[in-house]
């Protein structure tokens, strides 16, 4: 009994430390995604900003590892951050485990998080994590604030899926949230505007249902970064967890306290699965 009231806390506390959010000012928009032509590459300028505008809603994942790790009655010793962006999560994790690797494609961000981190356990790399091969193995993997959303398809999602497999030891996990399709089409036109330290930015968000496409813009006065995500339902989860040899144990967002919540962020725990033959 205590260690199911100890599991449903983790779970709340780490849905709830994803709800939190800047003040910014929230409104509707009638631009199209023409209206902004890119001049930079992603991550030029947010990189710099990173930590302290994803620092408010990235979920603190660093704490439901340890709790997923007594729950599950199994070692947490090393962990992959996928997507790590300037090393949020990473450092997150840094204080209680052996061995934490970041890795993230954009270079941008490597050097942000290679400057912001100090830990002696932590190592940086610079690869796609739909790609990647490491020549080591992990306890845990995790993709924080919804960083897998940025694959180009369901493909591409069992690509990471299977490339993270091959990285965890028997019944490793994988934790990570996304958002669906519900949550994009929530945040079709619509513009954020917010202040990170003293930089004004403006964010606007575009999605075609057809397409199952969204962009979204990242406006700092004359520069605009472009970002472009799908949206990765719960079938879209399991069929690319079966095919990489992964199962879905949980699968839960705040939905699970506020019922009328029409699109949410929705988290999963994955375990790597281990065909155990009987003892004769």
């Amino acid at each position: 009994m205590f260690r199911w009231i100890g599991w449903q806390w983790a779970i709340a506390t780490l849905v709830f430390s994803a709800a939190r959010g800047h003040e910014a000012s929230v409104q509707r928009h009638s631009k199209r995604v023409e209206d902004f032509p890119p001049t930079a590459d992603p991550y030029r300028v947010m990189a710099k900003i990173w930590s302290l505008y994803a620092g408010s809603f990235v979920p603190w994942y660093g704490d439901f590892l340890q709790s997923a790790a007594k729950h599950f009655g199994m070692p947490m010793r090393s962990v992959l951050d996928l997507a790590c962006g300037t090393g949020l999560v990473t450092r997150q994790i840094a204080p209680w485990a052996e061995a934490v690797v970041g890795l993230d494609r954009s270079e941008a961000m490597l050097r942000q998080a290679r400057s912001e981190t100090d830990a002696r356990n932590v190592r940086f790399v610079q690869a796609d994590f739909s790609s990647f091969k490491l020549e080591e193995s992990f306890d845990a993997a995790v993709c924080a604030g919804d960083s897998l959303n940025y694959v180009e398809s369901t493909e591409q999602l069992e690509a990471v899926f299977r490339g993270v497999a091959a990285h965890l030891r028997p019944d490793g996990l994988f934790v990570f949230d996304t958002l669906d399709h519900a949550a994009f089409a929530g945040l079709a036109h619509r513009q954020v505007t917010l202040m990170c330290g003293k930089l004004p930015l403006d964010v606007y968000f575009f999605y075609d249902p057809d397409k199952r496409v969204s962009e979204s813009r990242v406006v700092f006065g004359d520069i605009v970064e472009p970002h472009r995500r799908i949206p990765l339902d719960r079938d879209d989860i399991r069929k690319a967890a079966a095919a990489a040899g992964l199962e879905v144990v949980e699968c839960f967002s705040l939905n699970r306290y506020f019922l009328l919540l029409s699109y949410v962020r929705r988290f999963y725990v994955l375990r790597k699965f281990v065909e155990r033959k009987d003892n004769p």
